[in-house]
């Protein structure tokens, strides 16, 4: 049995307009998606700003209601609980924002912060608990900062600090699934490697499941056992993390592959981008999402929905062009 199950899930957010404030369209956020995740497994989430990866991330935990399909978690469908009926499950499922600027709270020391979530969820024993100072110090070093540093303020600390400390509060519960959303994103290029090197340690140690949210494939090519490909709000293929480069098949994945830089000058090409834009997930096209900018579109595409599919190699793909 999967730790995750989901299920054709949809996200729709309604967008207001008029004297009466009345529902006038929606933003189709996440439209039909599917997947599971095994207890162990990373699965990473990959695509464009906007493509609806970070909604797809809070929908799962139930940080953001759905519109429709199904979460099911440990076997228990999740989808319809009430947010009382959800307390259970949070501790369960954590997540690592993307801004460790603004995801901390600015009035509550690095020590307050933790106390809060493991009083809350009675970790420990709370509050009250003489272990949960020790608690913290252990978990405070365990993701690379000095326990003494703990009376500091979030402002007091770099933005790979302050990452740090977000994992530490996602890990302070004990959760078994931890959604990290683009955790590396907005930190400098030298702090990322140290970032995702703690989180692969992280993950070892606390044998957690993860979904790795990124718009960098080569990042979540080396940490995911598992690759999700999305496309506004659409999945349109699924990749084994072991060979990206070399099992991509449809026509969105290779234009994310030829547009990363490529390190070695002897290995080094122009990078290519793709001709047009995205098309609006107010009003989006019939057919394939992709058609618009797919250099191998025909008629069909612009008419009809790709199925993500198994092909030829036993991996999904939505593409008709794909066999």
């Amino acid at each position: 049995m999967p730790l995750i199950e989901v299920n054709n899930l949809v996200k729709k957010f309604p967008i207001r307009g008029g004297v009466l404030n009345r529902v006038v369209n929606h933003v189709h956020a996440v439209s039909g998606v599917s997947f599971s995740v095994a207890t162990g497994e990373t699965l990473g989430v990959v695509g464009e700003s906007g493509c609806g990866k970070s909604t797809l991330g809070k929908t799962v935990i139930r940080l953001i209601d759905p519109t429709a399909g199904q979460i099911v978690y440990e076997g228990d469908d999740i989808t319809e609980l009430s947010h009382a009926e959800l307390m259970p499950y949070r501790k369960k499922m954590q997540i690592i924002f993307q801004d460790p600027y603004s995801s901390l709270n600015p009035r509550l020391t690095i020590n307050a912060l933790l106390k809060e979530a493991i009083k809350f969820h009675g970790i420990l024993g709370g509050d009250h608990s003489s272990a949960v100072d020790d608690y913290i110090d252990e978990l405070i070093r365990t993701v690379g900062l000095r326990p003494d540093l703990k009376n500091r303020f979030p402002h007091e600390f770099s933005g790979g600090q302050r990452q740090r400390i977000g994992i530490a509060r996602a890990l302070c519960v004990k959760p078994s699934f931890v959604v990290a959303d683009e955790p590396v994103s907005a930190l400098d290029v030298s702090v990322q490697a140290q970032v995702l090197n703690l989180m692969s340690d992280l993950k070892k140690d606390f044998g957690l499941t993860m979904m790795f949210i990124s718009h960098d494939l080569k990042v979540v090519e080396h940490f995911c056992d598992r690759i999700l490909v999305m496309y506004l709000g659409h999945v349109v293929e699924e990749l084994s993390g072991e060979d990206v480069e070399g099992t991509a098949q449809h026509p969105y994945t290779e234009a994310l592959l030829r547009a990363i830089p490529i390190d070695d000058p002897a290995e080094r090409r122009p990078l290519e981008a793709l001709e047009g834009d995205v098309p609006s997930p107010i009003n989006p096209p019939p057919g394939c999402p992709f058609a618009g900018r797919c250099p191998k579109v025909t008629d069909r595409c612009r008419k009809e929905m790709p199925p993500l599919e198994i092909k030829v190699n036993g991996q999904a793909v939505a593409c008709f062009e794909v066999e």
